[in-house]
């Protein structure tokens, strides 16, 4: 298409440009079950399971974890540490 370019070309640092920004990220976090599908065992004895948690995020867990419960998350790899106190 003539007159049409698929480039948009911005400043990087339009308003501040010596701004630094620095910022770090908790290695774990507490979050809440909002979703929980039930447990079903399976023949090797375990019962773990994917609930979504807040956030939209699927996390798997043991079957223990109900719908309701808080929990501690893990940020780095996204997988259950424990359950929250």
């Amino acid at each position: 298409m003539k007159g049409v370019s698929n480039t948009i070309k911005t400043p990087l640092y339009p308003v501040f440009p010596a701004l630094v920004l620095q910022g770090s990220v908790p290695t774990k976090i507490r979050v809440k079950v909002t979703s929980a599908q039930p447990v079903l065992p399976r023949t090797d004895g375990t019962a773990n399971r994917h609930v979504i948690v807040e956030g939209g995020v699927s996390v798997m867990v043991p079957g223990h974890i109900q719908e309701g419960d808080t929990i501690v998350v893990n940020t780095a790899s996204a997988m259950y540490d424990s359950r929250a106190v």
